[in-house]
């Protein structure tokens, strides 16, 4: 099944940096003060025990897109269960979609306006950053792959020689007690903190654009491991700047540990550069999130092409990012969601992986 009539192959590296920016975003919000809560000076543990706990809901998907042929899970569903259960389905990818990235626009607008516009209206920011990811969205992924893979060696360069830079002036004691609030807790935290890479789901629905299945599981085996170092160095340098209590009181940790940075004459600011780092990020992260829920709707109304959903879907993100009242009822939702979200996230590939294993032993083909 193809996404649309003008779709194409995705390349491996493109699609591992698309993937990679998906999964980031959150890294430039308030998630590593919430790691910082959670688990003390262990913070840094936790990216690497989730992704232990992430590990077989990849190889789920893995296994399901090698047997039928990289077929989307929800067309897959579809076969199994049935027309209007894929369509049920896709509705609910498609909300869900919608919510998580309505609520990351509306985080990093308040980032925006409390750091570098405090006199614009929240409401112009919003809008400008759905529409800039409208427009990286509606030529395909394909294209926005590309466009992604031209910005992310800059991007990348910068944020690496950013936290090289802030970690350099840390002190090694903040880190201590070493396993934070003990060995049992930190395990725990790092399984509850399992969200941090369900974005990974998108796997699930761009199967199809893969060439073969050999890059479908480099890309998703890189992605994976290359985020979950990401976020183990932030939390990392997070805590050699800051003792436990001030790390858990930064409202967006990566722009204050950027102003840290002072190397006396050589330099003294280089917050402007890690903005332009996390800004490309994010603005590549939140289109292909307005991508991934069209193509949500698409396959699970069995659709032929996503942009007749892509720009009404745009339209209700922003209604959906203007629902919170306040910066701090948004981050406290969104918080929420990433305990929520993985339940669908995780829990629709496993399930089907289950019921193929069980119920479905014959050689069907998608048609």
């Amino acid at each position: 099944m193809r996404q649309s009539s003008q779709e194409g192959h995705l390349g491996g590296i493109e699609a591992f940096v698309l993937v990679s920016m998906f999964i980031a975003v959150k890294l430039f919000l308030h998630i590593p003060r919430e790691l910082s809560w959670a688990a003390g000076t262990a913070s840094w543990m936790v990216p690497l025990i989730a992704l232990v706990g992430v590990v077989p809901v990849f190889l789920c998907i893995e296994r399901l897109a090698n047997r039928f042929g990289r077929a989307s899970l929800l067309s897959i569903a579809g076969l199994l269960w049935g027309r209007y259960v894929q369509w049920f389905l896709g509705l609910l990818l498609t909300v869900m979609l919608v919510i998580h990235t309505a609520y990351q626009m509306r985080i990093f607008a308040e980032f925006t306006i409390t750091t570098l516009l405090p006199n614009t209206p929240i409401s112009v920011v919003i809008i400008s950053i759905a529409l800039l990811g409208l427009f990286l969205a509606f030529n395909g992924l394909e294209n926005l792959s590309r466009s992604a893979w031209l910005l992310f060696p800059l991007a990348i360069t910068v944020f690496i020689l950013s936290l090289f830079l802030a970690g350099s002036q840390g002190h090694i004691y903040y880190l201590s007690p070493w396993l934070g609030y003990g060995g049992i807790a930190i395990i725990e935290t790092g399984f509850r903190f399992v969200g941090l890479f369900k974005e990974i789901m998108i796997l699930m629905l761009i199967a199809p654009l893969f060439r073969n299945q050999k890059t479908f599981r480099q890309v998703g085996v890189a992605s994976l491991l290359f985020t979950g170092l990401i976020f183990t160095l932030v939390q990392i340098v997070l805590h050699l700047n800051f003792d436990f209590p001030g790390a858990r009181e930064i409202g967006f940790p990566l722009y204050q540990l950027a102003r840290l940075i002072n190397l006396q004459f050589v330099v003294q600011r280089v917050e402007p550069f890690m903005v332009f780092a996390w800004s490309t990020v994010t603005a590549v992260g939140l289109a292909v999130g307005l991508y991934a829920s069209a193509i949500a709707a698409t396959q699970g109304s069995r659709a032929p092409d996503f942009r007749p959903f892509l720009i009404p879907l745009t339209l209700l993100t922003v209604v959906v990012a203007f629902f919170p009242e306040s910066s701090i009822e948004a981050v406290h939702t969104y918080t929420y969601l990433m305990m929520l979200l993985p339940i669908l996230f995780y829990g629709l590939p496993v399930i089907t992986w289950i019921w193929v294993m069980i119920f479905h032993r014959s050689s069907e083909e998608l048609k």
